[in-house]
């Protein structure tokens, strides 16, 4: 075997091994992205347990409730609570966006994962803390896009009307007896 053949059969090896080494770069930066991806999730989980616990744990749901019923009634710290706690939701859903969007996904807003997202926009209190926030949001603009479209879809509920419908259903004299027929 001359020196030329020789040498071209150095060059092919050298060759499959660097197709070699980039078949491994390649599945490394796929299984970075998904370790990425799924520690973006754990944290986004995370978060909403905290979220949830938050809700439990305090009287937020109740300062939240009155702001359909009063809004005009809330104390400053009650503003400033709800101003938290709408923010906490909103980068909750800011880090949900990023994670979504990176893989270039398009969003029904009635689509489950986003339409519980209209909950929070549902009364003019939110509405408005939307409104004057909205500039900071715009930062994951795709998230705007949703929360906007969101609030244009979605006409505000009379939350009070519900209250008032399940109070009523749940007077004592609305609650059948055991053994008397139902009407």
């Amino acid at each position: 075997m001359d020196l030329a053949k020789l040498n071209d059969w150095l060059q092919l090896a050298a060759a499959i091994g660097v197709l070699f080494g980039l078949l491994l770069v390649a599945m490394e930066i796929r299984q970075a992205n998904e370790i990425a991806n799924a520690e973006a999730t754990a944290d986004i989980f995370e978060g909403w347990e905290l979220q949830s616990r938050v809700e439990m744990e305090s009287d937020i749901k109740s300062i939240f409730e009155r702001s359909f019923r009063s809004p005009e009634d809330l104390t400053t710290d009650e503003i400033l609570r709800l101003d938290s706690w709408l923010t906490s939701i909103i980068m909750l859903y800011s880090r949900k966006a990023v994670l979504y969007f990176r893989f270039d996904y398009t969003v029904d807003p009635g689509d489950e994962d986003w339409a519980d997202l209209a909950y929070y926009f549902d009364s003019p209190f939110t509405r408005a803390w939307y409104k004057h926030s909205r500039p900071w949001i715009a930062a994951e603009p795709k998230l705007v896009e949703i929360i906007d479209n969101l609030i244009e879809t979605t006409p505000a509920r009379d939350k009070m009307r519900v209250l008032e419908i399940i109070e009523s259903e749940l007077a004592p004299e609305n609650i059948p007896v055991e053994g008397e027929a139902a009407q």
